[in-house]
């Protein structure tokens, strides 16, 4: 499954219907929903006027970071999906977006980049809609089961791509994003621990440190025009 039929799976009225329930259902699916949102925006900082919630989906997490104090503005290609937004949103492509240049101080991105074939248009649109000094949050995958076993996963939106770190970094780079500073965020994949019991997953996730293993999930922090 291609990125062009990625975006047509998520326009699916039943895939948009079910889209909450599917990731984050119960006690635990409540437990990833609001680690991985209140994570992303202690990472990015405090505000600083204009926000980008990139790929914004339902908008969940495009509320949180209008309660903690950014101007949101949400964007993402599915026209259902933004229905649900509560924020400004836009019907627009993370690909060429519809944005004058250096107009956001921060653009925050949840479950997006580990669906892109190719990110490096991404991060150059990120950057140019960014001012100097701007900040950008994302969530790459360094492993889960969907990106090691493609195809057998077409159903569930298809394969995801894994990006370690030193790939983002390289990436980055190439667009004027310095990694500044990467944070560990689920040490197994959330696909997984939803179906668990809360205290479950919360003791696996607290061996994180403790065992050699590397996070699925990690957030990235990269600074527009900062070198490290």
């Amino acid at each position: 499954m291609n990125e062009k039929k990625k975006i047509e799976y998520y326009r699916q009225s039943e895939v948009v219907t079910q889209f909450r329930s599917r990731r984050f259902q119960g006690p635990a699916g409540k437990w990833v929903d609001e680690t991985e949102s209140r994570q992303s925006i202690q990472l990015l900082g405090d505000p600083g006027g204009r926000c980008l919630d990139l790929a914004c989906g339902q908008g969940r997490l495009g509320r949180k970071l209008q309660q903690a104090g950014w101007q949101v503005v949400g964007i993402d290609s599915s026209g259902a999906m933004l229905k649900e937004t509560r924020t400004l949103r836009v019907l627009g492509n993370a690909f060429h977006l519809p944005f004058q240049t250096s107009t956001f101080a921060g653009v925050a991105s949840l479950r997006f980049l580990f669906h892109v074939d190719d990110p490096d248009p991404v991060f150059r649109e990120v950057s140019r809609i960014l001012v100097d000094g701007g900040r950008f949050v994302i969530d790459p995958l360094n492993w889960t089961i969907r990106s090691i076993f493609p195809g057998v996963f077409d159903g569930a939106g298809g394969r995801i791509h894994a990006w370690p770190e030193n790939e983002m970094r390289a990436r980055g780079a190439r667009f004027n994003l310095h990694l500044e500073r990467t944070e560990p965020l689920f040490l197994f994949p959330p696909s997984v621990l939803r179906f668990l019991p809360l205290p479950v997953v919360k003791f696996l996730e607290s061996l994180a440190g403790r065992i050699h293993l590397t996070p699925s999930r990690y957030l990235a922090l990269f600074v527009k025009g900062k070198a490290p």
